[in-house]
C-alpha cells in the first residue's frame, strides 16, 4: 500500500517539472496518524503538490486530488474504507485549474459511461477547493522559484542521434534478454559516440 501511494503520489507531480529539470527531488510523505477508516494516498498527492508549491522548486501546479465512490447511486467524496466496500465505484482523479485532467486510476461495477463522466465532472470540481487553498497557501507564505539549469539534448546532436541509430533503436531496446539488449543499445551508443 505504502509503495502504491508512493507512486501514486510521484505519477501526477513528475510531469508538471520543466522539461531538462534534472535535480534530484524527493518528497517524502510521512502519515503520523492514522484512524482505519480514511485512507491517506489522497491527502500525499495534496499534501506533496502543496510543498512543492510553497518551496522554490519549479514547479507548474498545484494540483488537486480526490477518490470518488459511489453508494446506493449517490457519489461520495474521499469515501471511508467502510463506504468504499460498499461502493461499485472508486476512482481517483488528479487535476489542475480548469478542466485540465491529469491522472485517472481506479475501477467500477458496471456503471455506465455517462455515470464515470458526471464522477469524473464532480471530481473536477471537487479539487478546485483544495487548488484554491493552495494558491491561498503560496500567496501567504511561498517561496520565490528559483530558475535552474535546464539540461536539453542540442538539437545537433539529437539530429546525429536520429540519423546514425533512428530505426535501429527499437529492435535494439525489444531484445528479450536483458544482455542482448544491453549489447545492443551499447553498438548503437558507441557508434553515435563516434559519429
Amino acid at each position: 500500500k505504502e509503495i502504491l501511494t508512493c507512486r501514486m503520489t510521484d505519477r501526477p507531480l513528475r510531469p508538471l517539472f520543466p522539461k531538462g529539470y534534472l535535480c534530484d527531488t524527493q518528497i517524502v510523505a510521512l502519515l503520523l496518524s492514522a484512524d482505519g477508516e480514511n485512507d491517506a494516498d489522497v491527502l500525499s498527492m495534496n499534501g506533496a503538490s502543496a510543498a512543492l508549491c510553497l518551496s522554490d522548486i519549479p514547479f507548474a501546479g498545484p494540483i488537486g486530488a480526490c477518490r470518488v465512490g459511489q453508494v446506493d447511486g449517490q457519489f461520495i467524496i474521499n469515501p471511508t474504507h467502510t463506504q468504499r466496500e460498499q461502493s461499485d465505484l472508486d476512482l481517483v482523479y488528479v487535476g489542475a485549474e480548469g478542466n485540465q485532467v491529469i491522472m485517472i486510476e481506479g475501477a467500477a461495477n458496471e456503471i455506465s459511461e455517462e455515470r464515470f463522466k458526471e464522477a469524473m465532472r464532480l471530481a473536477q470540481s471537487e479539487i478546485q477547493n483544495v487548488i484554491n487553498a493552495q494558491k491561498e497557501l503560496v500567496k501567504r507564505c511561498g517561496k520565490e522559484k528559483r530558475i535552474p539549469e535546464l539540461l536539453v539534448a542540442q538539437q545537433d546532436l539529437l539530429d546525429v542521434a536520429y540519423e546514425v541509430a533512428g530505426d535501429r533503436i527499437e529492435s535494439a531496446i525489444y531484445q528479450p534478454s536483458k544482455m542482448e539488449r544491453t549489447k545492443a543499445v551499447e553498438i548503437l551508443r558507441d557508434e553515435v559516440k563516434a559519429a
